[in-house]
């Protein structure tokens, strides 16, 4: 595979000025004054196109001759992508130099083709394939392909397998096609596994059916690797301890493609433990003595364990347990036994310390975790050894850090002055103390002195310490790296007093050159457009460059969702020169998908998803997205359009079209409707704007009973909704420590074509206290308000029973259900005569089309009626969740939930909120909690059932 017929060279025409092109070249010093001037350029190369290229040719006819300039071409040349060689020659002459650069294309695959008996999925084969097309022949590349398909095919069982490759050149096109010849052959079974090595009491069957590789399986070499860890866990689960299964060996028999898988196993003793003294379970459950709990037995581990149990001990007051482990063998049998003795529990009563003259006590307890038990301390009053030793390494180091390196901090000894109560004596001598007294740095120009010395950890009148003279180089260098200075170095010149006790710093920094951005390479692209690449990148020519951004704009690039994978990286460039070129390597992702999925729960009852997307259209990085939802109560289907975020101000925006039809126990709806959302994403945080207009119809049928105008069965609403939100969990999924906040302010106008206007604000707090072992405390508080607007078209002219009536129904606020308010259904929740009214079981409609038996009314005789929402103007909502582990990924839950609609928010009360108590079991799933949960009420009305079940996935807040 060559790159083409060279054009033919006469290197006796041209003075010996080769100059070798390549990402890495070093380039020569700057000419001298006398250089002479260009007289002409010539680009010579096998591409048909090549004049395309001559604009990425800096040095031009009429220029001063410069070997840096014509480096600089020639790096250009070869960052195009389209030249696999370049290089350039000169001739003198009378009146100035010529000069020719020679190109020689690379050549592009079109297409790479699998063909013949593949055996496995061409999807799978494709994904083991280097080389891809629409991008420059790497022979490295193919070569490298046909290893790993033949790796492939061997460890899927193939072992037969032949791949060979064609490579089909157009050169007049520079354009090939790649071959791979496949002929996967017959797959290899497992004839026998056999065991080498004494495997008493078990049998050679026994042992292999524990194998997913057994006789008469299709061999996979990584199906025997995996059973050689699934025999060994299973053997130390049946006691023995320190067994081994080494990695198997294979024989192939090519008559019968078929295979001997042989393990090396050695048993080793089977383990007993006792633990006299205390109770075992507890003591595993705590993670004191793992390997009991059928876990393999480790010498390190065993020893380490009786720390460990001294220190469980001693942070429960038993000061003076002891602790001790004795090992003893027969007949192939290893016993290990623990045995406890607790002793008294013992109060620390005080810490003294003795010899401390320049650092207060008041400075130094506070370091300290072994502390008295005092009233509102968050002291222990435990004495525990493991607590102490890293209390005395803590006063070390604060006083080092000091300037006190000389520092000594022993335990002095403890004392029992009175039975139960410890007093600790710690004592301290201080040393010398080592300070800074003038600290200058030397050599700064671009950066502003002040700002840089300010800060430093090291400072004038200050005390000294080596670690603070390192952070305060790290800092200076950091802070040179942030501005564009890559190569920037700073070195320390000390100069001490006689008794070493006063230090004179200087800093001589070096800066360098500044680096900033010549030019954004793209390379690797098919269908994105290199522009729309290099304004993700948010980089910019002249732009100061380091690390940092250009990490920030390899996450910027994969924040598109277009590539799946992107490297950006500085060219190597000429010494003294501060342009530096950022090359983007790029490999794009599927463009389309599809998505699936199904489920059921207590209040939608069976769902179903179905989407499909195309990213990367017209190569802009823009998805196009169609979503269809469906479930017992709900029908939407969607059409987004996502325009990534590529202006300076990295604003994605989101363009959507929607249908949605609800089926609620109030009323049934059907919503159509266009929206634009704008948002901005920092590292735990989004804002958004949303403007939308939507068009709310209200099934006559479902909301005759409320007696609503018709002007209130068809809105139409345009609304624009900025928000904020901010996320410091620890887990976006399954949370277990953290805060979040979220606050989302509705203003919907008539001027514009719309019927509704109001001021709708919903505000969420949550906040999660992580309690180790013992679980997770979780709270969120939630309110709501919406106030009428002036201009609304909607009448008024309603009846009483309905006092939020300025306020579409579907626009109101409700609440109850699996992430609201649990002791209530769905929408259920609210105050009797305002947001939940009391309806006749039955409507009969007239023959005058009056109707008898309306809401608000009294229900016929005979009739008890039902209680149906009709929402509010006001929320408030607090939900509090103690949540802890039981047993593996199985967890239980026991809640509060607090609150209430009104439909006034002027009139929220808590007094009048409503309250509601509940338990439930959780399981932890890779998509989310699984969740049944029953709740009680504890402020029931008549009509309203005793209690609420719910089966959900996902936490409620």
């Amino acid at each position: 595979m060559c790159a083409g017929r060279r054009a033919s060279r006469s290197a006796a025409a041209f003075a010996v000025g080769l100059v070798a092109a390549g990402l890495g070249a070093q380039e020569p010093e700057a000419p001298s004054a006398a250089a002479p001037v260009v007289r002409a350029v010539e680009l010579r190369s096998d591409l048909a196109d090549a004049d395309g290229l001559r604009n990425l040719v800096t040095i031009q006819p009429g220029d001063v001759f410069s070997e840096p300039a014509v480096s600089r071409s020639l790096r250009n040349l070869s960052l195009s992508g389209r030249v696999g060689e370049v290089a350039a020659y000169r001739r003198d002459g009378a009146d100035g130099v010529e000069l020719v650069f020679d190109l020689w294309g690379r050549m592009v695959v079109d297409e790479v083709v699998l063909e013949g008996e593949l055996g496995l999925p061409e999807a799978t084969l494709r994904g083991a394939v280097a080389q891809g097309a629409s991008v420059p022949l790497y022979e490295d590349r193919v070569f490298r392909s046909v290893y790993r398909v033949q790796d492939l095919y061997r460890e899927r069982g193939y072992l037969e397998a032949r791949v060979r490759v064609r490579v089909d050149e157009h050169p007049a096109r520079k354009r090939a096609t790649v071959v791979f010849q496949l002929d996967s052959g017959p797959r290899a079974t497992v004839r026998r596994v056999l065991f080498d090595g004494e495997i008493t009491p078990f049998s050679s069957e026994a042992l292999s059916a524990r194998l997913r590789g057994a006789p008469g399986a299709t061999y996979e070499a990584s199906v025997v690797r995996q059973d050689r860890f699934r025999l060994e866990t299973w053997l130390v689960a049946q006691g023995y301890r320190t067994a081994s299964v080494g990695a198997a060996s294979t024989e192939y028999e090519r008559d019968a493609d078929a295979v001997d898988v042989t393990y090396p196993v050695r048993l080793g003793p089977r383990f007993e433990f006792e633990v006299v003294g205390a109770d075992r379970d507890r003591l595993v459950k705590e993670g004191l003595l793992p390997f009991m709990d059928e876990e393999r037995y480790d010498e390190a581990l065993a020893v380490a364990a009786v720390e460990d149990l001294v220190a469980w001990y001693q942070q429960r007051g038993h000061h003076r347990v002891s602790v001790e482990r004795s090992e003893s063998s027969d007949d192939g049998v290893r016993r290990v036994v623990y045995t406890i003795e607790p002793g008294p529990v013992l109060e620390l009563g005080d810490v003294v310390l003795d010899g401390n003259q320049a650092v207060p006590d008041d400075e130094l307890l506070p370091l300290m975790k072994t502390t008295p038990k005092r009233v509102l301390s968050r002291g222990s009053g435990r004495l525990v050894d493991a607590w102490l030793e890293e209390d005395l390494r803590n006063l070390r180091s604060y006083y080092a850090l000091e300037g006190y390196l000389d520092t000594r901090v022993r335990l002095a000894g403890v004392e029992e002055p009175e039975p139960g109560r410890l007093v600790v004596r710690v004592g301290v001598r201080e040393g010398r103390r080592r300070m800074v007294a003038d600290l200058q740095v030397v050599g700064i120009e671009a950066l502003d002195r002040d700002s840089l010395v300010k800060g430093l950890p090291l400072q004038a009148g200050g005390p000294y310490h080596p670690q603070l003279l390192e952070e305060s180089l790290e800092e200076v260098r950091a802070r040179y790296q942030d501005a564009g200075y890559l190569a920037t170095q700073v070195s320390p010149t000390e100069s001490w007093n006689p008794d070493g006790s006063v230090v004179a710093i200087r800093l001589d920094v070096l800066e360098g050159p500044r680096t900033v951005v010549d030019r954004v390479v793209v390379r690797g692209y098919e269908r994105s457009r290199p522009e729309f690449v290099r304004r993700a990148t948010g980089l910019r020519p002249g732009q100061p460059v380091n690390r940092r951004l250009l990490l920030e704009a390899q996450r910027n690039l994969y924040s598109l969702g277009t590539f799946s994978r992107v490297d950006v990286d500085l060219v190597p460039g000429t010494p003294y020169e501060g342009g530096r070129d950022v090359l983007v390597r790029v490999q794009e992702g599927k463009r389309h998908r599809v998505t699936y999925g199904a489920g059921w729960d207590s209040e939608d009852g069976p769902r179903g998803l179905l989407g499909y997307s195309q990213g990367n259209l017209l190569g802009l990085g823009v998805t196009a997205r169609i979503d269809l939802r469906a479930s017992a109560k709900e029908r939407q289907g969607r059409f987004l359009l996502r325009q990534p975020a590529v202006t300076r101000y990295r604003l994605p925006v989101t363009y959507s079209l929607f249908g949605i039809e609800e089926n609620r126990d109030t009323f049934d709806s059907e919503r159509l409707g266009a929206q634009v959302d704008v948002s901005r994403f920092g590292d735990t945080w989004r804002a958004g704007l949303l403007s939308g207009y939507r068009r709310v119809r209200l099934d006559e049928r479902s909301v005759q009973p409320l007696d609503l105008d018709r002007d209130l069965q068809s809105v139409d609403i345009l609304s624009f909704t900025p928000s904020w939100f901010i996320d410091r969990r620890d887990d976006p999924v399954d949370p277990t420590s953290g805060w979040s906040s979220n606050v989302t302010l509705e203003a919907a106008t008539p001027q514009l074509g719309g019927d509704a206007a109001f001021f709708k604000l919903f505000a969420q707090e949550t906040a999660l206290l992580g309690l180790g072992r013992l679980g997770v405390l979780a709270a969120s508080l939630r309110i709501g308000a919406i106030e009428p607007g002036r201009g609304s078209q909607i009448s008024d002219d309603l009846l009483e029973p309905l006092p939020s009536a300025e306020i579409p129904i579907s626009e109101r606020f409700f609440a109850g259900g699996q992430a609201s308010h649990r002791a209530y259904e769905r929408d259920e929740l609210g105050r009797l005569g305002e947001t939940i009214l009391l309806c006749p079981s039955r409507v009969v409609t007239e023959p005058d089309g009056t109707l008898t038996g309306v809401c608000g009314e009294e229900p016929p005789p005979g009739d008890l009626g039902r209680l149906v929402s009709v929402g509010g103007n006001g929320l408030l909502l607090l939900n509090m969740d103690y949540r802890f582990p039981i047993a593996g990924a199985v967890g239980g839950t026991v809640f509060a939930d607090f609150g209430n609609v009104w439909a006034d928010w002027r009139d929220v009360d808590p007094r009048e909120a409503k309250l509601g108590l509940g338990a439930g079991v959780r399981y932890r799933s890779p998509v989310g909690p699984i969740r049944l949960e029953v709740a009680w009420k504890l402020d029931r009305e008549e009509l309203e059932d005793p209690f609420e079940i719910f089966l959900s996935l996902g936490n409620p807040f």
